[in-house]
């Protein structure tokens, strides 16, 4: 409606959504564009990111006066939807008398599709360069990568984003080296992990590994497997007629998705003794409203069935960075522990002070924290770990902002990942 537009749409974050189609479509501040995504059953990569449809269906909305829908099918999705990696790779290895790994040289070329994705240039460059050596004690390693346009669907971020192609090609390198030395394929990988005693350990790409037993590993792996039986099992199939082989592969990620940046977390406590935790993340399958209130509750010491998770739209939540990376638990998670704890220590000082308040509030006592909105109400911390939620006696005037959706907190705090606990009214 007006200069205004709401978009429903199935993604891993509405929040960059929001941005792109307001910076690089529309050119329009970005609290005028609101994305809402419902319940998505699933995304692995591809949903993350903006499609020319979304911004077609806003524009047809605005030219028409009335709301527009589009639904992809199945096949429309298979052909025109972004795809996983696309890639030639040649590689090639420097050993040393002793079957060591001395420099690596890495020529990548990487199909990006018939035009650029949202960040398809990106996942065969950063993201998989970082760990290019993955689990190996490499001194030097060289890498290009070409990208190359053709008359495919374009690639972009699914299923790991550049960190399987990396992994692939040091196993394969790995057996390559096995087989033109002669050396036992889990032997040559012995003798070129990086050993547990060098962590913590900084690949030549400058990625550091805090901790890792890549040797201890292999060998249970090798244990279980009966990898040195293999040849007389080997022998034993084939006189029935039948083939047997085995395989020996390491895989290493570098999880939480560091470059998407940080996580929000707001608590917000309602008036009916539940606490809604507002997230900038999006569960798509994950779980998040289990695992995210299993934090909340040990933190807080409320019970888990008190806690209800807010997510999926622009307008009434914290900013994030979506879902994606395996980044959820690790800084999602993270700083939904941190916003409770911050919550916390502010309902422990003798007084909670806001500079951005007219008036502190009244009868502040020890431990009470309170918060302006439609219904008044003030949050007793009756022991460390424990929050109550009890009627406000008294609740001095608070200022409010009218020109933004959700009120000025009495309680916010910023941790080193952003989180953010907001002890806030309902929104008007």
């Amino acid at each position: 409606s007006g200069d205004r537009f709401t978009l429903y749409v199935t993604s891993q974050d509405p929040h960059n959504i929001q941005i792109l189609l307001a910076q690089e479509v529309f050119a329009m501040p970005a609290e005028r564009i609101r994305v809402i995504t419902p319940d998505v059953g699933g995304g692995f990569g591809m949903k993350y990111f903006l499609y020319a449809e979304y911004c077609l269906v806003l524009w047809a909305a605005k030219v028409l006066g009335r709301p527009v829908k589009w639904t992809s099918d199945r096949s429309e999705a298979f052909v025109s939807d972004t795809h996983g990696r696309d890639h030639v790779t040649r590689i090639e290895a420097a050993l040393d008398a002793g079957h060591k790994l001395q420099a690596v040289r890495v020529h990548v070329t990487a199909n990006m599709g018939a035009y650029y994705s949202n960040i398809g240039p990106y996942v065969p460059t950063h993201e998989s360069v970082a760990i290019q050596t993955t689990v190996y004690d490499v001194p030097a390693i060289h890498t290009r990568v070409t990208g190359v346009f053709t008359n495919t669907a374009p690639t972009d971020a699914y299923r790991g984003a550049g960190r399987p192609e990396t992994n692939y090609m040091m196993e394969r390198l790995l057996d390559g080296c096995a087989t033109e030395t002669g050396v036992d394929r889990a032997e040559i990988r012995r003798i070129n992990l990086v050993p547990a005693a060098a962590m913590p350990y900084t690949n030549a790409c400058g990625e550091t590994y805090d901790s890792g037993d890549f040797i201890g590993n292999v060998d249970q792996a090798c244990q279980i497997a009966e990898w040195h039986t293999i040849e007389a099992r080997r022998a034993a199939a084939k006189a029935q007629g039948k083939l047997r082989g085995i395989g020996l592969s390491y895989y290493i990620d570098n999880c939480a998705g560091p470059n998407l940046g940080g996580e929000e977390v707001w608590f917000r406590f309602e008036d009916n003794n539940t606490v809604a935790m507002l997230v900038g993340t999006l569960s798509h399958g994950q779980g998040h409203e289990t695992s995210y209130a299993q934090v909340a509750s040990e933190r807080l010491g409320i019970d888990f069935e008190a806690v209800t998770l807010v997510q999926g739209d622009t307008a009434d939540g914290p900013a994030g960075a979506g879902t994606g990376g395996s980044r959820s638990m690790l800084v999602g998670g993270m700083a939904v522990r941190r916003a409770a704890d911050d919550a916390i220590e502010k309902g422990q000082r003798p007084r909670v002070r806001c500079s951005r308040l007219r008036s502190a509030i009244s009868n502040t006592g020890t431990g009470l924290i309170g918060w302006p909105g439609p219904t008044a109400a003030l949050v007793s911390l009756s022991s460390p770990r424990r929050f109550a939620i009890v009627p406000a006696q008294r609740l001095a005037a608070a200022a409010y902002s009218r020109r933004k959706r959700r009120p000025i907190p009495m309680v916010a705090t910023s941790a080193r990942l952003k989180s953010i606990a907001i002890l806030g009214g309902s929104r008007s």
